[in-house]
């Protein structure tokens, strides 16, 4: 594999894995298709974001570009937080965005120390913004179909809640 080739796949899978070993607290009773850690998951990629998109921000000195990158991104995948949000208010659990800092820095970092250069990886984001191929959608289109079927199912008002 060249260099080249992970600098483009790299980020995708990166962000993709990220999202499945994010920790979280048990459901108890899966009356809805998404979980708990579902919505964790949304809400520590937002944060992982917004942190990497900062130190690219302010590594590369080019604030406007990832300021304008994490704005396209934050709007292409807002549904998917409302989403979550839905699914965490139905099951009654509360969100400690501050306590999901840690392990959103964590990801960073992991990210920046990856095969290729912070500056390729940062440049390599940029791209992928646009092109939908870091949207939560595209990377893991499961989840937000669990999302949406939750969220289907509660505005049905057919559940208990």
């Amino acid at each position: 594999m060249t260099k080249r080739f992970l600098a483009r796949h790299l980020a995708g899978l990166f962000i993709a894995g990220l999202i499945a070993v994010a920790p979280v607290a048990a459901q108890d009773k899966p009356l809805i298709p998404a979980s708990v850690a579902d919505a964790t998951r949304v809400h520590t990629t937002f944060l992982t974001m917004g942190m990497l998109m900062r130190h690219c921000a302010v590594t590369t000195g080019d604030l406007a570009s990832y300021e304008a990158g994490l704005a396209d991104w934050e709007a292409r995948n807002a549904d998917d937080r409302d989403l979550a949000d839905i699914v965490l208010k139905f099951l009654k659990a509360e969100l400690d965005l501050k306590a999901l800092e840690p392990r959103a820095a964590e990801d960073v970092a992991a990210l920046l120390n990856s095969l290729v250069t912070p500056k390729e990886l940062c440049a390599k984001f940029l791209t992928q913004i646009p092109a939908g191929e870091l949207d939560l959608s595209t990377l893991v289109p499961d989840l937000e179909h669990r999302l949406v079927q939750s969220a289907v199912m509660i505005a049905g008002g057919a559940l208990p809640n």
